[in-house]
């Protein structure tokens, strides 16, 4: 049986830009959402190589046992709570909540809040002491960093998308993000049970900021001006999808964008978003004996077919890596509020 795996990378810490991003979304009109005439959507297909560094808040990752016990568990966290507050003391970081944890005075039952379903909710929870060390039974992650591929850039409204699925397979908010030009340095070739994978440098060359993680990609505002004068494409959207050839643009050398003959082997007729679209198969001769076929890193890579972006590369089999899957353009335009009428 085929395991599919999801491409893309995760963990770094970034500049706070949150004055930055509310002066963004302000000034550019992509708070509420577009409906658009289809022949009126012209995007930029990318195909570049992006650096992806994201601060998220605290969230729980997972919960162990301290001396046989669970206390996380215990007081009912879950593993993708968000930390709110500890000791009645606001929790930004996964250090501050280590410091707070150090500096208790009481080692009976602790307040901690959390976030879940967009809702507060207090628990109590009761630190318990290993090898002279206080613990809650937390695994904690509180930044992201990974490399993709952007997908799209819409130039009339300075709004990208990439990635072409979540990040860690889920909507985790973003408190500040942005997304950095990245240079591919090698290529792990993929082979079968192995998908290989892109390494990269990422700069510290911003692009554009984060606003949005969904299960369809990472979006948010363009704001390198380098994208202005780029060529545009006009979209399709699902029902235009067709099986036979088509092309995909990545990059698998420094910051070269190329374009690989792929085949659409495969369409689901979806009524709703879902990030498998439709199956492809890697046959061009070049791209299978450079990185054998998909590979991580390559998530996003636009979709070009019959001279219109049709979607994005956003899986790969991990046991015949020449095949992977991808998402319609139309389902990461929605998440990025924009609608064809």
């Amino acid at each position: 049986m085929n395991v599919n795996k999801r491409l893309g990378g995760v963990i770094i810490k970034i500049l706070n830009k949150s004055l930055l991003v509310l002066l963004l979304l302000f000034l550019i009109p992509q708070a509420s959402a577009l409906t658009l005439d289809k022949d009126d959507i012209k995007l930029i297909p990318s195909g570049e190589s992006i650096g992806i560094k994201l601060e998220t808040g605290v969230f729980i990752d997972d919960t162990f046992e301290v001396n046989g016990e669970s206390p996380s568990r215990d007081a009912g966290i879950r593993p993708g709570d968000k930390i709110l507050k500890f000791d009645r003391q606001i929790i930004h970081t996964a250090n501050e909540l280590k410091k707070a944890l150090e500096n208790l005075n009481s080692s009976d039952y602790v307040s901690i809040i959390i976030e879940r379903d967009d809702k507060e909710i207090e628990k109590q929870i009761k630190p318990l002491i290993k090898d002279n060390v206080k613990s809650l039974g937390l695994y904690l992650n509180d930044k992201i960093v990974g490399v993709g591929t952007l997908t799209y850039v819409f130039p009339d409204y300075s709004l990208f998308g990439a990635l072409g699925h979540g990040i860690n397979d889920s909507e985790i908010k973003i408190d500040e993000g942005y997304i950095t030009k990245s240079i591919v340095k090698d290529i792990e070739k993929g082979t079968k049970g192995n998908p290989g994978e892109k390494r990269a440098i990422i700069s510290d060359r911003e692009l554009g900021i984060v606003t949005k993680n969904s299960k369809t990609g990472i979006y948010g505002v363009i704001t390198d001006d380098s994208y202005n004068n780029r060529k545009v494409y006009q979209i399709a959207d699902k029902s235009e999808v067709t099986l036979g050839d088509a092309q995909l643009l990545t990059v698998i050398d420094t910051d070269n964008v190329e374009a690989f003959d792929i085949e659409i082997i495969e369409i689901n007729r979806q009524s709703e978003k879902e990030i498998k679209s439709m199956k492809l198969k890697v046959t061009d001769e070049d791209l299978l004996s450079r990185t054998g076929g998909i590979i991580q890193g390559m998530s996003g890579s636009p979709i070009i077919q019959n001279g219109k972006i049709i979607g994005a590369v956003t899986h790969v089999l991990v046991n015949d890596p020449t095949m992977g899957y991808g998402i319609y353009i139309e389902w990461m335009l929605q998440d990025s509020e924009i609608f064809i009428k």
